[in-house]
């Protein structure tokens, strides 16, 4: 068996392309969010340059990311809390969670 290399192609980490990180993080939205049948329509403005700026990681960590955000969104868009840039939930998600059963906290 022969094998041929004709074309070869350099791509740089993505931590040294970060204009591409904020697409990348809106296709992987976009999957997860119609895999997990969620309805999440994007992030907030102020939100999408700080995971632009903060999440210059390797492709499979930004998808990640974009995974447990689309699944632990409480609304239909994603916050920094969402994203895990955030230490502490904003004081209407505590509450929520202190009234919910397993079941439904699963489900968020």
């Amino acid at each position: 068996m022969f094998r041929l290399n004709t074309v070869e192609i350099h791509l740089p980490p993505l931590r040294d392309r970060r204009e591409d990180i904020t697409p990348l993080a809106e296709h992987f939205l976009r999957q997860h969010s119609e895999r997990y049948r969620r309805g999440i329509m994007g992030f907030t403005r102020r939100h999408s340059k700080l995971c632009a700026r903060t999440r210059a990681g390797q492709r499979a960590r930004v998808d990640h990311v974009i995974e447990r955000a689309v699944l632990m969104s409480s609304s239909n868009v994603v916050t920094a809390f969402d994203l895990a840039l955030q230490s502490t939930p904003d004081a209407r998600l505590s509450a929520r969670l202190e009234e919910m059963s397993l079941e439904d906290a699963e489900r968020l």
